[in-house]
């Protein structure tokens, strides 16, 4: 039998934050909009924390305040945006997409590979290598050869 991952059909549980569907062929581009993310939000948390310690200098500033809020605020973001860039950083290294993990029993092409086995990994540096380079045409493969492999 045939398949073919279509990237337009791979869905990630982070189509709200990206406007699009995560898949193959803007998988790198996610991850590095997650990485980007990550460290602003992580500068910020950073700046509040010392706003935090200079409003603490004056107990009567309103200023105080307003940085608990931001501190609480950007520690919520950050801890958000850090759990999915390590959840996608995971599917990079395994070879697989969010929509494939995630609802792997609804997928016609996997429903045939029992248990936890993953057809698409080939190991952390070639899966890696496969995302840096998926601006191409989607890996056509077979799931006997596949098997195979593994």
């Amino acid at each position: 039998m045939l398949a073919f991952r279509n990237s337009t059909t791979t869905v990630s549980g982070s189509v709200g934050l990206a406007g699009t569907c995560v898949g193959e062929r803007n998988q790198a581009d996610f991850v590095a909009m997650l990485g980007s993310m990550t460290a602003a939000f992580l500068y910020v948390l950073i700046n509040s924390f010392g706003g935090l310690s200079l409003s603490r200098e004056d107990p009567s500033s309103e200023a105080y305040g307003a940085f608990a809020v931001c501190t609480l605020v950007s520690l919520l973001a950050f801890l958000f945006v850090a759990v999915l860039l390590i959840q996608h950083l995971y599917f990079v290294c395994t070879g697989i997409t969010g929509w494939e993990s995630l609802c792997r029993e609804r997928i016609h092409y996997l429903k045939e590979i029992h248990g936890d086995l993953n057809p698409f990994d080939e190991g952390v540096v070639i899966n890696i290598t496969r995302v840096l380079e998926a601006r191409e045409v989607p890996q056509v493969w077979t799931i006997e050869k596949a098997l195979r492999a593994l």
